[in-house]
């Protein structure tokens, strides 16, 4: 991985074209800077319900095999949030 915010590994793809990668968020409460995963679902939008996960492979296997949720964003950070795959208008995950 290099030192970008943004993964390396996969990108969500957005009905409008967008390209959401998943993206480290710095906790504000401790600094720590990591990718943010969540089951989703109501409530799961937040730092309650999340959890932080500093390998990205791991990121890569929440989000494919168990349909966690993942902050990702545009590189331009134009488009962000809390994005599922099958939800949010999220056509499907490509694998770069």
């Amino acid at each position: 991985m290099s030192d970008s915010i943004f993964s390396d590994l996969f990108y969500l793809d957005h009905v409008s074209g967008d390209k959401l990668f998943p993206v480290k968020i710095r906790n504000r409460d401790t600094g720590k800077v990591s990718f943010r995963v969540s089951r989703g679902g109501t409530g799961g939008n937040t730092k309650e319900a999340g959890y932080e996960v500093d390998c990205e492979f791991e990121v890569k296997r929440l989000v494919f095999d168990h349909g966690y949720a993942v902050r990702a964003s545009t590189r331009d950070k134009s488009r962000n949030g809390l994005y599922k795959l099958g939800m949010r208008s999220i056509k499907g995950a490509v694998a770069i």
